[in-house]
């Protein structure tokens, strides 16, 4: 899991990066900020589109 975001000051947008272990695809999502929230929200989304935790298995970049 990883994040990418800008430098500019004017941007808060931060991309959020997991990496599915056998097939190596990302899977990414789009979050308006760096907290905390932003990454449980992000991950509950993935969650819901991919299925449980235990369904998917990510890896840690």
């Amino acid at each position: 899991m990883d994040t990418v975001y800008s430098k500019k000051k004017s941007s808060k947008k931060t991309l959020l990066v997991l990496t599915e272990r056998k097939s190596r695809l990302p899977i990414m999502e789009l979050m308006p900020d760096r907290t905390a929230e932003s990454v449980v929200a992000a991950l509950d989304r993935i969650e819901r589109r991919f299925g449980s935790r235990n369904a998917i298995k990510l890896s840690i970049l």
